[in-house]
C-alpha cells in the first residue's frame, strides 16, 4: 500500500488520497517482529566443505583457462564480424588453440581434484 500511495500522484482515477496507516509499513501495523539475528540455519560442514573445495579448485586451476578461452573467443568473434560465413582464419585459430592446449597438457575438461580411488574421491 505504501508503494501505491507513493505513486498516487502519477495515477488518475485510482489515486489514493490518504496515506495508509500513517506511513507505517504493513508488517509494523500487523505487529510483525523482525529478529535481529539471522535465523537461517548454517549449511552443514559435510556439504559446505566439498562445495568450497570445488570452488577453490576451479579458481586455482581452471580460471586461467577460462580467461584464455574468453580472450580467444573474443578474437574469433572479431574475425567473423561482418562475414557471411565462418571459414577463413577463425577455424584455423580454433584448431591451433586446441592443439596448443593439448601440447601443454591442458584439456578443455580439467582433471577432477580427487579422482575416484584417491583420498577425498568417490569410489
Amino acid at each position: 500500500m505504501l508503494h501505491l500511495a507513493a505513486h498516487s500522484r502519477y495515477l488518475s482515477q485510482d489515486r489514493l488520497h490518504v496515506m495508509p496507516w500513517g506511513g507505517r509499513p504493513a508488517a509494523q501495523v500487523a505487529g510483525h517482529q523482525v529478529p535481529e539475528e539471522n535465523i537461517t540455519p548454517r549449511i552443514p560442514e559435510e556439504i559446505m566443505g566439498p562445495l568450497l573445495a570445488g570452488a577453490v579448485f576451479y579458481v586455482r586451476h581452471v580460471a586461467r583457462d577460462l580467461a584464455a578461452t574468453r580472450t580467444e573467443l573474443d578474437l574469433l568473434e572479431q574475425d567473423r564480424t561482418g562475414s557471411t560465413h565462418y571459414g577463413g582464419g577463425a577455424h584455423a585459430r580454433v584448431e591451433a588453440f586446441i592443439a596448443a592446449r593439448r601440447t601443454a597438457g591442458r584439456t578443455s575438461t580439467p582433471p577432477h581434484p580427487h579422482p575416484p580411488g584417491q583420498a577425498g574421491g568417490s569410489a
